[in-house]
């Protein structure tokens, strides 16, 4: 190798080994966004392992204007089961924990859990677990059936469902959370 060779080859190398580590030390906005505001809260709903904080509005039912805006339009075209979905992938309730709190014989008013949004998704706490609804509830129901319907959660052949006494016909999906 002559020295004008070996110069080149040295020059070379000198800048490869300068120009690559600055290049990678430059910000990539397509890997490096940053998160939004709600998946920076989730983030750190997850990290606290806390159940999302409603706001206290007084005696009046928390959840209300979540249920409001999830309303179906036309539910019988809107939902589907569990099986049409392809199938319940979620968590399953311990049997022993299953039998004790959920059920038709163990009822009880939607109002009194506590309501947020998971995901685009309303989401309940029960029993010391989290579900997601993810059917609309139907556009025939009472305006205030989270106040005054008795409904339980059951598995019924391929998923969990939100059932409601006073429309024993419906059943709404829902899957479990653990949180």
């Amino acid at each position: 190798m002559n020295g004008m060779e070996f110069f080149s080859t040295g020059v070379l190398l000198f800048v490869i080994g300068i120009v690559f580590p600055a290049r990678a030390q430059e910000p990539h906005p397509e890997t490096e966004a940053k998160p939004s505001q709600h998946e920076t809260k989730l983030q750190q709903e997850w990290q606290t392992n806390q159940p999302p904080k409603l706001p206290n509005a007084g005696s009046e039912f928390q959840g209300k204007g979540l249920w409001q805006r999830h309303r179906a339009t036309n539910w019988q075209a809107e939902h589907r089961t569990w099986q049409q979905r392809g199938g319940y992938r979620g968590y399953r309730l311990p049997q022993l924990r299953y039998s004790s709190n959920f059920g038709p014989e163990h009822p009880f008013h939607m109002q009194s859990c506590p309501v947020s949004m998971a995901g685009g998704l309303v989401h309940f706490q029960y029993a010391g677990f989290g579900f997601n609804v993810i059917d609309r509830w139907p556009e025939y129901w009472s305006d205030a059936w989270y106040d005054t319907d008795e409904v339980y959660l059951d598995y019924a052949v391929d998923g969990y469902y939100l059932f409601n006494k006073s429309h024993p016909e419906d059943r709404l999906a829902i899957s479990v959370v653990l949180s």
